[in-house]
């Protein structure tokens, strides 16, 4: 009884101040629990599946990836409000530091392991590398005759398989900047690509000028 009339007497700050002497790691606790539950709703709701990773290596753009990427969904007239598009125009194998060379050939190897990677544009120097490790999608499965003809120059190797377009005759490439350092650009859809048909509009979209 003593004990309760003791805690009539005290003030809110001092209910406060005993409160949080006692029980301040279980609320902190609670209040972690409760932000870390409404953060994993909060993404769950907002998740916008991916219906397109691309990552073009090595380009020289002054575009944002932002402006491409709203390019190109409103080109392919995809829903912005249920599905996203991540084009890379970031990564470097060539050129800068060689710590950054290594970071993003993890980023490429671990995309492309996890099959989470559509399409990627590389040096041709570095795109007969991967040439023999069965790499890229042979495109006469998703193109026509008649629209790979409309590519211009196309990669082909020794089996006669097209595994690529070269990207100095793709208009929006040249438009963005593209490989303007001397050596041409090639760009092909990953094997594993789960989204070959985007990948497909992809590649026609930076076959079109505006």
């Amino acid at each position: 009884m003593a004990a309760a009339e003791d805690q009539k007497k005290k003030t809110r700050k001092d209910r406060l101040e005993y409160f949080w002497m006692f029980y301040k790691i279980p609320a902190i606790l609670v209040v972690i629990s409760i932000i870390a539950a409404v953060s994993f709703i909060h993404a769950w709701i907002t998740n916008k599946p991916s219906v397109l990773d691309a990552m073009l290596l090595d380009i020289h753009s002054d575009v944002t990836e932002e402006n491409m990427e709203q390019d190109f969904v409103e080109a392919a007239g995809i829903n912005p409000d249920r599905n996203c598009v991540t084009i890379s125009t970031s990564q470097l194998l060539g050129d800068g530091s060689r710590d950054y060379q290594m970071a993003s050939l993890a980023k490429l190897y671990s995309q492309i392991g996890t099959g989470t990677l559509d399409v990627v544009s590389m040096r041709e120097s570095d795109f007969v590398k991967y040439v023999d490790a069965g790499t890229f999608l042979d495109l006469r499965d998703l193109f026509t005759d008649k629209e790979l003809s409309a590519f211009g120059h196309v990669y082909r190797d020794e089996d006669g398989k097209i595994l690529g377009i070269y990207c100095e005759g793709m208009a929006k490439m040249k438009e963005i900047g593209g490989y303007s350092s001397g050596e041409n650009g090639i760009i092909g859809i990953l094997y594993n690509s789960e989204h070959v048909e985007m990948a497909g509009k992809f590649l026609q979209y930076l076959n079109k000028s505006e």
